[in-house]
């Protein structure tokens, strides 16, 4: 919760929209690669213009975007938030609106993956290297995600060489999306949607289809990580 507080504390406030009685706004979802690979740019842009004019003819109000990680933050407090600011551009300019989602995890290897971004790559490597990503009893670890045991450990770089918290991370990215934004915030941009883990969920990535998992099979605990097994010790609460 302090990584929100923090975040509320310095944010634009987005104004809550009255909706009409007995209407319900309808956002689609853009697809998964809007965003270049450096994240600087939009794809397709005339092909998605042509789409969402069509789009608006028939009632939407708006879109919803993951903005990946994992291509907007290369390098430490490095954002790269052009990609986003031409969606927003476009999406003003045609009367829409954009529900954004943080999303703190990887794209790849689940239901209607077509493309792979995984997690930064100074993130990743300081997370495998502390034990701090979801892990299985038999050693299945898990790259979609941090663990939870992962946001209070002072350990993810900082620009300037020093070291902050997963939470930190997750702040200082939402906050430096907000000012990259900024005239949208409240305007185009109608929502900020947080993911929490693996495909934007509060849950462990119990279903992994990287390891053979298949419908209807009832998932692993993936509780086993390092610092998941820390905070259990810390705890005294058997398991």
């Amino acid at each position: 919760m302090e990584c929100f507080n923090g975040l509320f504390n310095k944010r634009p406030k987005l104004v809550q929209l009255p909706v009409s009685p007995g209407k319900v706004p309808i956002f689609v979802m853009l697809q998964l690669d809007w965003l270049s690979d450096d994240g600087q740019a939009l794809r397709y842009k005339e092909d998605l213009r042509r789409q969402l004019t069509a789009a608006k003819t028939a009632g939407i109000k708006g879109v919803m975007a993951d903005v990946w990680w994992g291509l907007c933050e290369p390098k430490p407090e490095d954002y790269h938030f052009g990609g986003a600011l031409e969606l927003c551009n476009l999406l003003k300019s045609l009367g829409l609106e954009l529900q954004a989602v943080m999303s703190f995890h990887q794209c790849g290897g689940n239901v209607g993956d077509t493309v792979s971004y995984p997690l930064p790559e100074w993130c990743l490597k300081k997370a495998k290297a502390g034990g701090f990503l979801y892990k299985s009893k038999w050693g299945v670890t898990s790259e979609d995600c941090l663990s939870l045991s992962a946001d209070k450990q002072q350990i993810f770089p900082t620009a300037s060489g020093g070291t902050r918290t997963a939470l930190q991370c997750y702040q200082d990215y939402m906050v430096a999306f907000l000012k990259a934004m900024g005239m949208h915030v409240g305007s185009t941009i109608c929502e900020l949607q947080v993911g929490m883990g693996p495909c934007g969920e509060l849950r462990y990535p119990s279903y992994l289809m990287s390891n053979g998992w298949n419908w209807p099979g009832v998932g692993i605990v993936m509780a086993y990580d390092k610092g998941m097994m820390q905070m259990l010790k810390v705890a005294k609460r058997p398991f």
